[in-house]
């Protein structure tokens, strides 16, 4: 304990080797797993932590075991066995963290467990008493609610968790039945849309993760027809133009990571023909546009010079900015009037709304 001591509190100069050191070796080793083994943001994290920790578990176990005097420093070489003794603990701690993160399943199923249980937890009845006249409180608790799904939704698509889609699906009724309750205020019943469709974003990526794809072509001068697909097409901010449109029906689709551009203002890309469809457009830029919102999750998307229209559909905005966009067609109606005032008081930065479809709809003239 001593010695342990004089490592924390006295020894400043072997702890300044061992921390500089430590944290050298951690750095370069998350380094190398980022640019040459491609890992993501949470394992290079993950393994950055683990491998500074490690080594310095290991220097404080070299100062302890190894000095034999109690004055600061040491003064006396480790015996080599003791040397070899530490550095098979870290390879031993090396290798097992990178067995985990890139081949063993362990990590990600435990996250997955935790993050069943929390939907588990957020998803267990409401006492009944509750729905009938929600107070303030009430409502307080079903946003409460509401806001750790949504949050649970985000962390779940960040760090690629497999949540169970069953989950999902209660979850989803859960929040369906304390819409259906009268008396909602208007920011409980937009913080329940948007869980809902974030839960609908999750799911359909889950439903979608085997059968990913880049698009039949960048450049769409024809109408491409997607009639009872289950495909995601990924990108990387990979830019679509031409005059084609993507029509679809009776399917489920993301599109993520693609900007969509017209060369001529003004065309309609999406072009929804069912209401059994799910879509969902994420992570884009839509430009030179002529399009409707409806029937589509728009997820971190900019719409750029476009024509703003709503006909009355379903639709859900997840941090969505519009920039430099006709609204005169948003002028029409409780709904349209509301997105427009939303949209100009946002001034260019991201808001989130959505809409169920339960009111008359707004049109175009």
């Amino acid at each position: 304990m001593s010695r342990l001591f004089e490592f924390a509190f006295t020894d400043h100069k072997y702890r300044f080797k061992a921390y500089s050191t430590s944290g050298a070796i951690a750095l370069i080793s998350a380094l190398a797993a980022h640019f040459s083994l491609r890992w993501d943001e949470r394992d290079v994290i993950l393994t950055m932590a683990s491998v500074f920790c490690s080594l310095v578990a290991i220097f404080v176990l070299y100062y302890i075991f190894a000095g034999k005097s109690s004055a600061p420093g040491l003064k006396t070489p480790a015996k080599p066995y003791l040397f070899r003794y530490t550095m098979s603990i870290f390879v031993i701690v090396v290798a097992g963290l990178f067995s985990i993160s890139t081949h063993n399943k362990i990590v990600p199923q435990v996250q997955a467990a935790i993050v069943d249980l929390r939907l588990f937890s957020l998803t267990s009845a409401i006492p009944h008493a509750l729905y009938i006249r929600p107070s303030d409180q009430t409502q307080g608790l079903f946003r409460g609610r509401f806001q750790k799904l949504q949050s649970i939704a985000d962390i779940s698509y960040r760090y690629r968790i497999p949540v169970d889609p069953n989950r999902l699906v209660e979850a989803q009724k859960m929040i369906q039945s304390t819409l259906a309750v009268s008396g909602l205020s208007e920011e409980t019943r937009q913080s329940g849309l948007i869980a809902s469709a974030k839960l609908v974003d999750l799911a359909t990526l889950r439903k979608t993760e085997t059968n990913t794809e880049e698009p039949l072509a960048y450049s769409l001068n024809s109408t491409v027809m997607l009639p009872n697909r289950t495909i995601r097409y990924q990108g990387n901010h990979s830019r679509l133009s031409g005059s084609g449109q993507l029509e679809i029906a009776h399917s489920t689709v993301v599109f993520d990571g693609f900007d969509f551009e017209r060369e001529k203002p003004f065309g309609e890309p999406f072009f929804i023909l069912s209401s059994d469809s799910t879509v969902v457009v994420r992570n884009s830029t839509i430009k030179n546009t002529d399009q409707p919102l409806d029937g589509i999750i728009w997820i971190n998307v900019q719409f750029q010079h476009s024509m703003i229209r709503v006909n009355g559909g379903p639709f859900t905005l997840v941090n969505v900015t519009f920039n430099d966009c006709d609204l005169r067609w948003l002028t029409f109606g409780p709904l349209g009037s509301d997105l427009q005032e939303r949209i100009r008081k946002a001034n260019g930065q991201p808001i989130s709304f959505a809409f169920d479809g339960n009111v008359n709809p707004t049109s175009k003239p």
